[in-house]
């Protein structure tokens, strides 16, 4: 079996929660116009696969301690050296978006059903049935103390962003869902300094979104990256 250790020797200071959501696991930098993966919600394993299946120019989100350490590649996963400085990626189809509901833990969704597009609602007012705005409301709190988190930004996005709105004084949202995004799906991202973003893809039934976030704990480093392979 062999492995890798990965490398960002030019740290970024940009701010993770202020980029915008491209996907489950990436955001894209208006600062330098860089999308960046981030690894730091993937196990090991995922890590080493993901550079042994995929080849290109990586800017990467880190926890500290996946960096510079051995991580290994399963067998039958030959990793060869390539040298990556952060402008793109290619897509996978294993990280796709239908993850976003495994890596959010900390999401009520009331009313909740299977995971459905949100579409346009069918209200019928006096034999006449038309299509209209979907309005769902949410909270943002701490997950340990349960105190609401103001001016959290919220973004409401599918393969580009729809709205982003802020919590008010009382963790509070309201997401106006326009009659037009109807047919695909629809995804929710919520992110606050000092504590780890959550995201979650919607369903049609959902009235309410409550977010309980985590405090930030680890030490995240971001930056493009490069890794060599180890025996």
């Amino acid at each position: 079996m062999t492995a890798i250790r990965i490398h960002i020797s030019k740290p970024c200071g940009e701010n993770w929660n202020a980029m915008t959501p491209v996907s489950d696991n990436r955001a894209h930098c208006a600062a330098c116009e860089k999308t960046l993966v981030d690894f730091s919600r993937m196990s090991d394993t995922e890590i080493a696969l993901w550079f042994a299946q995929n080849k290109g120019k990586i800017c990467g989100r880190f926890s500290k301690d996946q960096l510079n350490r051995r991580i290994a590649v399963p067998a039958g996963r030959p990793v060869k050296k390539y040298w990556l400085n952060a402008l793109w990626l290619l897509p996978l189809t294993w990280l796709a978006k239908p993850a976003l509901a495994q890596t959010t833990p900390h999401v009520i969704i009331e009313k909740p059903a299977r995971c459905v597009p949100v579409g346009g609602v069918q209200k019928q007012a006096q034999q006449t049935s038309t299509v209209v705005e979907k309005k769902l409301q949410g909270t943002v709190k701490d997950r340990s103390t349960g105190k609401a988190i103001a001016n959290a930004r919220v973004v409401l996005y599918d393969s580009t962003v729809i709205l982003t709105i802020h919590t008010d004084a009382k963790g509070r949202f309201t997401l106006v869902i326009p009659a037009a995004k109807k047919g695909g799906a629809l995804y929710v991202a919520v992110y606050s300094d000092g504590y780890e973003y959550a995201q979650h893809a919607l369903s049609a039934e959902a009235d309410s979104l409550h977010f309980r976030l985590e405090q930030e704990t680890e030490i995240h480093m971001m930056g493009d990256v490069s890794y060599e392979p180890e025996k």
